[in-house]
């Protein structure tokens, strides 16, 4: 089981990290951290549209109190306990991309090991250019000659988060105008 700890009070650049992890398979609780800061800048998560959508547990904590910490900790034993029940969520890219995820996962074949998500998590990295992987698959004598699509596979992360947060997140106008304000300065 992961625990990610997401800073509420920077949530989308957060949940880029959430997703990345989520596409590995393995159970994810996030851990909702800096709730108060959030809150004080006027910035409302609701935490249980926030699980559903990711379908994971989302816990509010306020690490520097320990506040809600026993029940991370709750949620990740549990978590563990029932990982064979656990269903990641799928990030749907654009056509080309899931085109070029399915090409890579079938030119490899059974150099892959693992499940489906796992195959699925190196075609998306060998697309987004991990170097580390590539140069793994050539030290093995195996070349792929794919495109770099980390740029539309980044645009399709982020299109995906700004639909979560616009289902998960309010904003208190006056705070909009304030944080506005201070950016223009």
């Amino acid at each position: 089981v992961i625990i990610n700890i997401v800073d509420a009070s920077n949530i989308e650049r957060n949940l880029f990290l959430t997703l990345q992890l989520l596409e590995l398979g393995i159970p994810v609780v996030m851990a909702l951290n800096m709730i108060d800061v959030a809150e004080k800048r006027g910035v409302h998560i609701y935490e249980a549209a926030l699980a559903a959508h990711l379908n994971i547990p989302v816990i509010p904590v306020i690490a520097s109190k320990g506040k809600n910490l026993n029940k991370l900790m709750h949620h990740t034993v549990r978590s563990h306990l029932n990982k064979k029940e656990y269903v990641p969520i799928r990030v749907n890219y654009d056509r080309q991309i899931e085109q070029g995820i399915k090409s890579v996962v079938e030119e490899l074949g059974d150099y892959l090991k693992g499940t489906a998500t796992i195959k699925r998590w190196y075609g998306i990295n060998i697309l987004n250019g991990d170097k580390e992987i590539l140069r793994s698959l050539e030290s093995e004598g195996i070349s792929l000659d794919v495109d770099d699509q980390s740029e539309t596979i980044t645009q399709n992360k982020y299109e995906l988060i700004q639909c979560f947060l616009t289902n998960v997140v309010s904003e208190d106008e006056a705070e909009k105008i304030h944080y506005s304000d201070r950016i223009d300065r």
